[in-house]
């Protein structure tokens, strides 16, 4: 499992870069005398919202179709940029390092990704920050899929050690999770946000780069990381992350995704208010980022 989670290319290094990895990465994972792995990773816990009306109006194997296969099958095949088509052996006889996977698990309506730090990049701090934004673009990716089919999914990101398996069985256990579950459930939407571990994690990456670059540094990356305004219950014990991030599960590569499936339809007749309150506020946000183009700048 240990070699599975961090990936051949630490066995046979192949550059300098490689190296240095490979050494970070040997000394962030822990094994127990029982074989246990410890590990940082990044976490989303995603919620089916309306499980219980799916499950009353839609056969298990349809379910398994749509909902419980694309999950596992989709982050894993689409966490990149490259075609899915392409294998694996194909991508590295190309020369393309074997990058991280994206675990998957399911309980009830909750679903779990987990995926490593990048130790690829050879730094620790940028490792984490990478783990975190190719985490958000997957679950950014089952969120849009998944709206298409009219099923709605709520998700937050966090960011910290994990046991990631216990006695040769997958597990997913620690303080992230429960991060994670605590934001995916204060939210008042459709969408996705990141927790303070994995704000943090992304802002250690911003400062350690504006030192590198000058204090004129800013984080421009993909579209998929916003800063925006969640709608939250209010917790006065447990402030919000600021800045607040949100997942733009909107804006796959420019407006791929949004030929009318981007805003959930008001049900008729209409909902009970918390629901009407949850649509508007996801109408809003798709409508503030439909014509976003596919960088954003993230202010911290």
């Amino acid at each position: 499992m240990k070699e599975l989670f961090i990936g051949p290319w630490a066995k046979k290094p192949r550059d300098e870069q490689e190296r240095r990895g490979a050494k970070i990465a040997r000394a962030a994972v822990k094994v127990t005398a029982s074989g246990s792995l410890v590990s940082p990773v990044a976490v989303a816990v995603v919620d089916i919202l309306g499980m219980t009306d799916l499950l009353n109006r839609m056969p298990l194997d349809e379910i398994a179709k749509k909902i419980a296969e694309p999950f596992f099958d989709g982050p894993r095949r689409r966490a990149g940029l490259h075609d899915p088509g392409v294998t694996r052996h194909q991508l590295m006889k190309l020369g393309f390092r074997e990058g991280a996977a994206t675990f998957a698990a399911m309980i009830g309506d909750m679903m779990i990704l987990c995926r490593r730090p990048e130790w690829e990049e050879g730094d620790t701090v940028f490792a984490a920050a990478a783990a975190v934004s190719w985490l958000a673009q997957s679950t950014c990716k089952a969120i849009s899929f998944n709206s298409r089919l009219g099923i709605w999914l709520r998700a937050a990101i966090a960011y910290g050690e994990c046991i990631i398996s216990a006695a040769g069985h997958d597990v997913m256990l620690g303080l992230p999770v429960r991060e994670a579950i605590h934001w995916e459930r204060r939210q008042e939407w459709i969408g996705g946000m990141l927790t303070p571990s994995a704000t943090e994690t992304l802002r250690a990456a911003v400062t350690k780069a504006k030192l590198a670059n000058g204090p004129g540094f800013v984080a421009a990356g993909s579209n998929f990381l916003v800063n925006y305004e969640v709608p939250l219950k209010a917790c006065p014990e447990h402030p919000p992350p600021r800045p607040l991030i949100a997942l733009n599960w909107t804006s796959i590569f420019g407006t791929e995704f949004l030929l009318g499936h981007s805003e959930p339809p008001m049900p008729e007749p209409p909902p009970p208010p918390p629901v009407r309150r949850k649509i508007e506020n996801t109408i809003a946000f798709c409508r503030a980022f439909k014509d976003s183009g596919l960088t954003s700048i993230l202010e911290f």
